[in-house]
Protein backbone atom coordinates (compact mmCIF):
# COMPACT_ATOMS: atom_id res chain seq x y z
CA UNK A 1 0.00 0.00 0.00
CA UNK A 2 1.23 3.34 -1.34
CA UNK A 3 0.05 6.54 1.46
CA UNK A 4 1.19 9.84 0.74
CA UNK A 5 -0.01 13.14 2.57
CA UNK A 6 0.00 15.49 -0.41
CA UNK A 7 1.13 18.17 1.88
CA UNK A 8 4.73 17.11 1.05
CA UNK A 9 4.55 16.85 -2.41
CA UNK A 10 3.78 19.17 -5.38
CA UNK A 11 0.03 18.34 -6.76
CA UNK A 12 0.57 17.32 -10.65
CA UNK A 13 -2.17 17.48 -13.15
CA UNK A 14 -2.98 15.86 -15.93
CA UNK A 15 -0.89 16.57 -19.07
CA UNK A 16 -2.67 19.03 -21.31
CA UNK A 17 -0.66 18.10 -24.24
CA UNK A 18 -1.77 14.91 -26.25
CA UNK A 19 -4.28 14.98 -29.44
CA UNK A 20 -7.37 14.83 -30.68
CA UNK A 21 -9.82 11.62 -31.21
CA UNK A 22 -8.15 10.91 -34.40
CA UNK A 23 -5.57 9.26 -32.41
CA UNK A 24 -8.02 6.78 -31.32
CA UNK A 25 -6.97 3.69 -28.53
CA UNK A 26 -4.24 1.69 -28.30
CA UNK A 27 -3.44 -1.04 -30.78
CA UNK A 28 -6.00 -3.67 -30.67
CA UNK A 29 -2.40 -6.28 -30.18
CA UNK A 30 -2.48 -4.73 -26.87
CA UNK A 31 -4.45 -4.62 -24.11
CA UNK A 32 -5.50 -1.32 -23.05
CA UNK A 33 -4.38 -0.07 -19.32
CA UNK A 34 -7.10 1.10 -16.59
CA UNK A 35 -6.19 2.62 -13.34
CA UNK A 36 -9.71 3.76 -10.87
CA UNK A 37 -9.89 7.31 -9.19
CA UNK A 38 -11.87 7.55 -6.31
CA UNK A 39 -11.67 10.76 -4.11
CA UNK A 40 -13.64 9.95 -0.55
CA UNK A 41 -14.96 12.86 1.84
CA UNK A 42 -16.40 11.20 4.96
CA UNK A 43 -16.93 8.34 3.23
CA UNK A 44 -16.26 6.07 5.85
CA UNK A 45 -20.06 4.35 4.97
CA UNK A 46 -19.44 3.58 1.84
CA UNK A 47 -15.63 2.95 0.53
CA UNK A 48 -14.98 -0.24 1.60
CA UNK A 49 -18.11 -1.59 -0.58
CA UNK A 50 -16.92 0.18 -2.89
CA UNK A 51 -13.37 -0.76 -3.27
CA UNK A 52 -14.38 -4.68 -2.88
CA UNK A 53 -16.68 -3.93 -6.04
CA UNK A 54 -13.51 -2.51 -8.14
CA UNK A 55 -11.36 -5.44 -6.89
CA UNK A 56 -14.01 -7.91 -7.65
CA UNK A 57 -13.56 -6.50 -11.79
CA UNK A 58 -13.16 -9.16 -14.21
CA UNK A 59 -10.76 -6.64 -16.80
CA UNK A 60 -7.64 -6.27 -14.84
CA UNK A 61 -6.83 -2.59 -13.10
CA UNK A 62 -3.47 -1.13 -13.32
CA UNK A 63 -3.95 1.16 -10.41
CA UNK A 64 -6.53 1.93 -7.88
CA UNK A 65 -6.22 5.56 -6.79
CA UNK A 66 -7.96 6.93 -3.58
CA UNK A 67 -7.87 10.47 -2.29
CA UNK A 68 -9.43 11.53 0.68
CA UNK A 69 -10.22 15.49 0.73
CA UNK A 70 -9.56 15.79 4.57
CA UNK A 71 -12.20 13.65 5.96
CA UNK A 72 -12.90 13.54 9.54
CA UNK A 73 -15.08 10.49 10.08
CA UNK A 74 -12.48 8.17 10.45
CA UNK A 75 -11.93 7.46 6.29
CA UNK A 76 -8.46 7.96 6.24
CA UNK A 77 -7.62 5.39 9.55
CA UNK A 78 -10.33 3.13 7.53
CA UNK A 79 -7.72 3.46 4.40
CA UNK A 80 -5.08 2.80 6.32
CA UNK A 81 -6.55 -0.76 7.39
CA UNK A 82 -7.87 -1.86 3.66
CA UNK A 83 -5.28 0.18 1.77
CA UNK A 84 -3.40 -2.72 0.60
CA UNK A 85 -2.60 -2.65 -3.19
CA UNK A 86 -4.03 0.72 -3.27
CA UNK A 87 -2.34 4.09 -3.82
CA UNK A 88 -4.17 6.45 -1.26
CA UNK A 89 -2.84 9.99 -0.76
CA UNK A 90 -4.40 12.18 2.61
CA UNK A 91 -4.91 15.94 1.43
CA UNK A 92 -4.69 18.18 4.31
CA UNK A 93 -7.50 20.36 3.40
CA UNK A 94 -10.51 19.58 1.17
CA UNK A 95 -9.82 20.40 -2.51
CA UNK A 96 -13.46 19.21 -3.90
CA UNK A 97 -14.30 16.84 -6.06
CA UNK A 98 -12.87 18.79 -9.24
CA UNK A 99 -9.35 19.16 -7.67
CA UNK A 100 -9.11 15.70 -5.80
CA UNK A 101 -9.66 13.41 -9.16
CA UNK A 102 -7.29 16.14 -11.23
CA UNK A 103 -4.97 14.77 -8.49
CA UNK A 104 -5.99 11.20 -8.33
CA UNK A 105 -5.71 11.48 -12.28
CA UNK A 106 -2.23 12.68 -12.40
CA UNK A 107 -1.00 9.81 -10.54
CA UNK A 108 -1.65 7.20 -13.59
CA UNK A 109 -1.12 7.23 -17.35
CA UNK A 110 -3.03 4.30 -17.94
CA UNK A 111 -5.16 4.49 -20.95
CA UNK A 112 -8.18 4.60 -19.87
CA UNK A 113 -9.51 6.40 -16.39
CA UNK A 114 -12.48 5.35 -14.75
CA UNK A 115 -13.85 7.99 -12.01
CA UNK A 116 -15.82 6.92 -9.50
CA UNK A 117 -18.00 8.07 -6.65
CA UNK A 118 -17.55 6.27 -3.17
CA UNK A 119 -21.06 5.38 -2.98
CA UNK A 120 -21.48 3.63 -6.30
CA UNK A 121 -21.52 -0.29 -6.89
CA UNK A 122 -20.19 -1.55 -9.93
CA UNK A 123 -20.81 -4.82 -11.48
CA UNK A 124 -17.98 -7.25 -11.77
CA UNK A 125 -18.33 -6.54 -15.50
CA UNK A 126 -18.39 -2.89 -15.71
CA UNK A 127 -15.05 -1.93 -16.61
CA UNK A 128 -14.57 -4.73 -19.33
CA UNK A 129 -17.90 -4.12 -21.04
CA UNK A 130 -17.02 0.11 -21.27
CA UNK A 131 -13.30 -0.81 -22.21
CA UNK A 132 -14.60 -2.89 -25.23
CA UNK A 133 -17.27 0.22 -26.41
CA UNK A 134 -13.81 2.46 -26.20
CA UNK A 135 -12.15 0.48 -28.38
CA UNK A 136 -14.81 0.29 -30.95
CA UNK A 137 -14.97 3.94 -31.27
CA UNK A 138 -11.80 5.70 -30.85
CA UNK A 139 -13.52 8.44 -32.12
CA UNK A 140 -15.11 8.35 -28.54
CA UNK A 141 -13.80 9.64 -25.47
CA UNK A 142 -15.58 8.98 -22.82
CA UNK A 143 -18.33 6.12 -21.71
CA UNK A 144 -20.64 5.27 -19.41
CA UNK A 145 -22.86 2.21 -18.24
CA UNK A 146 -26.36 2.07 -16.42
CA UNK A 147 -26.60 3.45 -13.06
CA UNK A 148 -29.35 2.48 -11.41
CA UNK A 149 -30.52 3.53 -8.28
CA UNK A 150 -29.65 1.46 -5.28
CA UNK A 151 -33.33 -0.12 -3.45
CA UNK A 152 -33.69 2.20 -0.52
CA UNK A 153 -33.84 -0.73 2.00
CA UNK A 154 -31.01 -2.21 0.44
CA UNK A 155 -30.20 -5.68 -1.79
CA UNK A 156 -31.10 -7.71 0.85
CA UNK A 157 -34.65 -6.61 1.36
CA UNK A 158 -35.07 -5.69 -2.79
CA UNK A 159 -37.30 -8.01 -5.19
CA UNK A 160 -34.82 -10.35 -6.94
CA UNK A 161 -32.41 -10.76 -4.41
CA UNK A 162 -32.95 -13.87 -2.16
CA UNK A 163 -36.15 -15.75 -0.95
CA UNK A 164 -38.01 -18.07 -3.12
CA UNK A 165 -37.14 -16.14 -6.17
CA UNK A 166 -32.97 -17.46 -6.22
CA UNK A 167 -31.25 -14.52 -5.82
CA UNK A 168 -28.22 -14.05 -3.53
CA UNK A 169 -28.41 -12.91 -0.39
CA UNK A 170 -26.91 -9.48 0.57
CA UNK A 171 -24.97 -9.98 3.76
CA UNK A 172 -22.30 -6.87 3.92
CA UNK A 173 -19.70 -9.33 4.52
CA UNK A 174 -16.93 -6.33 4.58
CA UNK A 175 -19.22 -3.75 5.78
CA UNK A 176 -20.04 -0.56 3.90
CA UNK A 177 -22.30 -1.65 1.13
CA UNK A 178 -23.56 -4.81 -0.33
CA UNK A 179 -21.37 -7.50 -1.51
CA UNK A 180 -20.16 -8.06 -4.75
CA UNK A 181 -21.97 -10.78 -5.33
CA UNK A 182 -25.55 -9.73 -4.02
CA UNK A 183 -24.60 -6.50 -6.53
CA UNK A 184 -24.22 -8.62 -9.17
CA UNK A 185 -27.16 -10.62 -9.09
CA UNK A 186 -29.12 -8.30 -8.64
CA UNK A 187 -28.01 -5.96 -12.21
CA UNK A 188 -28.08 -8.69 -14.02
CA UNK A 189 -31.51 -10.07 -12.67
CA UNK A 190 -32.68 -5.94 -12.99
CA UNK A 191 -36.04 -6.46 -11.26
CA UNK A 192 -38.84 -4.58 -12.80
CA UNK A 193 -38.40 -1.93 -10.11
CA UNK A 194 -35.03 -1.09 -10.86
CA UNK A 195 -35.02 2.95 -11.67
CA UNK A 196 -32.52 4.38 -13.67
CA UNK A 197 -30.07 7.18 -11.90
CA UNK A 198 -27.85 7.89 -15.16
CA UNK A 199 -27.63 6.97 -18.39
CA UNK A 200 -25.04 9.74 -18.90
CA UNK A 201 -25.94 13.70 -19.33
CA UNK A 202 -28.80 14.99 -21.66
CA UNK A 203 -29.11 18.97 -22.03
CA UNK A 204 -32.49 20.66 -23.32
CA UNK A 205 -32.69 23.81 -25.11
CA UNK A 206 -32.33 26.21 -22.29
CA UNK A 207 -28.58 24.77 -21.89
CA UNK A 208 -29.90 22.71 -18.54
CA UNK A 209 -28.40 19.12 -17.86
CA UNK A 210 -29.66 16.34 -16.43
CA UNK A 211 -29.32 12.97 -16.26
CA UNK A 212 -30.66 11.06 -18.64
CA UNK A 213 -33.56 8.37 -17.84
CA UNK A 214 -33.69 9.63 -14.20
CA UNK A 215 -36.37 7.68 -12.11
CA UNK A 216 -37.67 5.48 -15.25
CA UNK A 217 -37.94 1.77 -15.53
CA UNK A 218 -34.10 0.61 -15.80
CA UNK A 219 -35.95 -2.11 -18.64
CA UNK A 220 -36.58 0.87 -20.86
CA UNK A 221 -32.92 2.07 -21.52
CA UNK A 222 -31.85 -1.65 -22.62
CA UNK A 223 -30.40 0.24 -25.87
CA UNK A 224 -26.72 1.45 -26.67
CA UNK A 225 -25.72 4.64 -28.14
CA UNK A 226 -24.10 8.23 -28.33
CA UNK A 227 -25.18 10.24 -25.37
CA UNK A 228 -24.35 14.36 -24.62
CA UNK A 229 -21.83 13.30 -21.86
CA UNK A 230 -21.35 10.51 -19.11
CA UNK A 231 -21.85 11.04 -15.04
CA UNK A 232 -19.26 11.70 -13.10
CA UNK A 233 -20.31 8.83 -10.90
CA UNK A 234 -19.19 6.20 -12.75
CA UNK A 235 -17.56 7.69 -16.05
CA UNK A 236 -14.81 6.28 -18.31
CA UNK A 237 -12.46 8.25 -20.04
CA UNK A 238 -10.13 8.28 -22.72
CA UNK A 239 -6.64 9.01 -21.41
CA UNK A 240 -5.51 10.30 -24.76
CA UNK A 241 -8.96 12.70 -24.42
CA UNK A 242 -8.24 13.53 -21.48
CA UNK A 243 -5.26 15.64 -22.33
CA UNK A 244 -6.63 16.97 -25.20
CA UNK A 245 -9.66 18.76 -23.46
CA UNK A 246 -7.51 20.16 -20.16
CA UNK A 247 -7.68 23.38 -19.81
CA UNK A 248 -4.27 24.98 -17.97
CA UNK A 249 -3.44 21.54 -17.11
CA UNK A 250 -7.34 20.80 -15.16
CA UNK A 251 -9.46 18.22 -16.73
CA UNK A 252 -12.44 18.96 -14.45
CA UNK A 253 -12.28 22.99 -13.78
CA UNK A 254 -11.28 23.50 -10.18
CA UNK A 255 -12.93 26.57 -10.10
CA UNK A 256 -16.19 24.08 -9.47
CA UNK A 257 -15.32 22.63 -6.68
CA UNK A 258 -17.92 20.20 -6.78
CA UNK A 259 -20.95 19.96 -8.72
CA UNK A 260 -21.58 20.34 -12.74
CA UNK A 261 -17.97 19.52 -13.33
CA UNK A 262 -18.70 16.41 -15.49
CA UNK A 263 -21.34 18.48 -17.64
CA UNK A 264 -18.49 21.10 -17.93
CA UNK A 265 -16.20 18.21 -19.49
CA UNK A 266 -18.59 16.91 -21.67
CA UNK A 267 -19.82 19.93 -23.16
CA UNK A 268 -16.07 21.08 -24.00
CA UNK A 269 -15.05 17.44 -24.90
CA UNK A 270 -17.57 17.67 -27.63
CA UNK A 271 -16.66 21.17 -28.55
CA UNK A 272 -13.24 19.58 -29.40
CA UNK A 273 -15.03 16.53 -31.77
CA UNK A 274 -15.15 13.72 -29.15
CA UNK A 275 -18.21 11.35 -28.79
CA UNK A 276 -19.43 9.72 -25.87
CA UNK A 277 -21.31 6.46 -25.34
CA UNK A 278 -23.29 4.36 -23.29
CA UNK A 279 -23.44 0.85 -23.05
CA UNK A 280 -26.11 -0.62 -20.81
CA UNK A 281 -24.61 -3.85 -20.58
CA UNK A 282 -22.35 -2.43 -18.11
CA UNK A 283 -24.18 -1.97 -15.01
CA UNK A 284 -23.80 -0.06 -11.41
CA UNK A 285 -25.54 0.82 -8.42
CA UNK A 286 -25.88 4.55 -7.13
CA UNK A 287 -26.55 5.12 -3.55
CA UNK A 288 -27.69 8.50 -4.50
CA UNK A 289 -31.04 8.32 -6.30
CA UNK A 290 -33.07 7.10 -3.29
CA UNK A 291 -31.63 9.87 -0.81
CA UNK A 292 -32.89 12.42 -3.61
CA UNK A 293 -35.59 14.54 -2.19
CA UNK A 294 -37.22 18.05 -2.67
CA UNK A 295 -35.30 21.38 -2.98
CA UNK A 296 -35.71 21.52 0.82
CA UNK A 297 -33.48 18.36 1.24
CA UNK A 298 -30.93 19.20 -1.04
CA UNK A 299 -27.98 21.15 1.39
CA UNK A 300 -27.23 25.17 0.98
CA UNK A 301 -23.58 23.71 -0.03
CA UNK A 302 -25.24 21.73 -3.16
CA UNK A 303 -27.51 24.24 -4.46
CA UNK A 304 -24.91 26.95 -4.00
CA UNK A 305 -22.08 25.54 -6.20
CA UNK A 306 -24.94 23.62 -8.80
CA UNK A 307 -26.32 27.28 -9.00
CA UNK A 308 -22.85 29.24 -10.03
CA UNK A 309 -21.17 26.41 -11.96
CA UNK A 310 -24.21 26.76 -14.04
CA UNK A 311 -22.92 30.29 -15.24
CA UNK A 312 -19.29 28.99 -14.95
CA UNK A 313 -20.20 26.32 -17.49
CA UNK A 314 -22.23 28.45 -20.23
CA UNK A 315 -20.01 31.51 -20.61
CA UNK A 316 -17.18 28.98 -21.14
CA UNK A 317 -19.11 26.83 -23.19
CA UNK A 318 -22.23 28.01 -25.09
CA UNK A 319 -21.49 28.93 -28.63
CA UNK A 320 -25.20 29.32 -30.36
CA UNK A 321 -26.65 32.72 -29.59
CA UNK A 322 -30.40 31.20 -30.71
CA UNK A 323 -29.93 29.35 -27.65
CA UNK A 324 -29.73 33.03 -25.66
CA UNK A 325 -33.49 33.77 -25.47
CA UNK A 326 -34.47 30.07 -23.95
CA UNK A 327 -31.55 30.45 -21.55
CA UNK A 328 -32.86 33.89 -20.39
CA UNK A 329 -35.97 32.99 -20.05
CA UNK A 330 -35.47 29.89 -17.33
CA UNK A 331 -33.10 31.68 -15.49
CA UNK A 332 -35.51 34.78 -15.07
CA UNK A 333 -38.00 31.83 -13.73
CA UNK A 334 -35.58 30.74 -11.61
CA UNK A 335 -34.46 34.35 -10.36
CA UNK A 336 -37.85 34.85 -9.88
CA UNK A 337 -38.21 31.49 -7.41
CA UNK A 338 -34.76 32.57 -5.65
CA UNK A 339 -36.12 35.91 -4.58
CA UNK A 340 -39.40 34.06 -3.21
CA UNK A 341 -37.64 31.04 -1.79
CA UNK A 342 -34.18 30.67 -2.00
CA UNK A 343 -32.40 34.16 -1.18
CA UNK A 344 -29.46 32.79 0.32
CA UNK A 345 -28.71 32.07 -2.79
CA UNK A 346 -28.84 36.05 -4.24
CA UNK A 347 -25.23 36.02 -2.00
CA UNK A 348 -23.70 33.45 -4.63
CA UNK A 349 -23.59 36.60 -7.47
CA UNK A 350 -20.64 38.39 -6.03
CA UNK A 351 -18.87 34.85 -6.80
CA UNK A 352 -19.87 34.97 -9.99
CA UNK A 353 -19.34 38.26 -11.28
CA UNK A 354 -16.07 37.68 -9.92
CA UNK A 355 -15.23 34.54 -11.59
CA UNK A 356 -16.38 36.23 -14.83
CA UNK A 357 -13.03 37.16 -16.20
CA UNK A 358 -11.72 34.12 -15.53
CA UNK A 359 -14.23 31.97 -17.06
CA UNK A 360 -14.07 34.62 -20.39
CA UNK A 361 -10.05 33.86 -20.57
CA UNK A 362 -11.32 30.13 -20.38
CA UNK A 363 -13.80 30.53 -23.19
CA UNK A 364 -10.75 32.23 -25.13
CA UNK A 365 -8.94 29.40 -24.98
CA UNK A 366 -11.26 26.77 -26.33
CA UNK A 367 -12.27 28.95 -29.41
CA UNK A 368 -8.41 28.55 -29.68
CA UNK A 369 -8.30 24.92 -29.51
CA UNK A 370 -11.06 24.75 -31.86
CA UNK A 371 -9.88 26.91 -34.50
CA UNK A 372 -6.51 25.31 -34.42
CA UNK A 373 -8.16 21.87 -34.51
Amino acid sequence: MNIQDSAAQASPSPDKGGSGASQGSAAASVRATVSVHIVTYNSVDDIEGCLACVRAQSYPIEKIVVLDNASGDGTPELLGRIGEGLDVVLSPVNTGFAGGQNRALARSDADYALVLNPDVRLHPDYVRRLVESLERRPEAGSATGMLVRQPAEGLAGAPGVGGAEGGIAAPDEAGGGESPPAVQAWLDRLPAEALIDSTGLAMDAARQARDRGAGEPASAWLEAGETFGVSGAAAMYRRSMIRHVSLGGEFFDETFFAYKEDVDVAWRARGLGWAALYAPDARALHARGWKEGGRTSVSAFVRRHSYQNRFYTLVKNEREWRRLPAIVAIELAKFGYILLRERDLLRCWPEIMRRLPEMRAKRRELVAMKCLK
